[in-house]
Parts: C-alpha cells; structure tokens; sequence
C-alpha cells in the first residue's frame, strides 16, 4: 500500500523556513519522503508516536536537534 502525503499550511510554511534557513534539515525530509509514503511508522529517524497524542501522530528525528523533529499523522482511508 502507498500513502499519499498532505500539508498542512503550517508546515508548507516551516519547509519554505527550511529550505533557505536549514538546507541540511531540508534535504534530509525531502529525500526520506519517498519511505514515508511506502511505510511512515518504521524507518529513518527512529519513528515514534507522540507520547499523549493518538496512535497515529509519528515523529521522526532529522538530527540532534530537538526542534528537527517533524511530525507525520499517519491515516488510513478506503479506497
């Protein structure tokens, strides 16, 4: 199965920020996209649910830095 990526507004905005602010950051979420939409809960990054959110919201590591940490819901949908 493959899932199709969306983006929120906000982080449309926070790649924008990335790609002239964190160009390594950047490159990192742009080239694990195509593993997100093959498997989003297993890894690069060391996938985890958020500890008092849903099942389905997932952060992944892009680096040591804690502010590296996008979030990635994972819903599945018929059809």
């Amino acid at each position: 199965m493959k899932y199709k990526i969306d983006y929120t507004k906000e982080a449309v905005r926070i790649l924008k920020k990335w790609k002239k602010s964190n160009p390594q950051s950047f490159k990192k979420l742009y080239d694990i996209l195509p593993e997100l939409e093959e498997h989003p809960k297993t890894g690069t990054g060391h996938p985890e649910p958020l500890k008092g959110g849903r099942s389905i919201t997932y952060s992944r590591h892009l680096s040591g830095s804690q502010g590296d940490c996008p979030l990635c819901e994972v819903n599945l949908k018929n059809g």
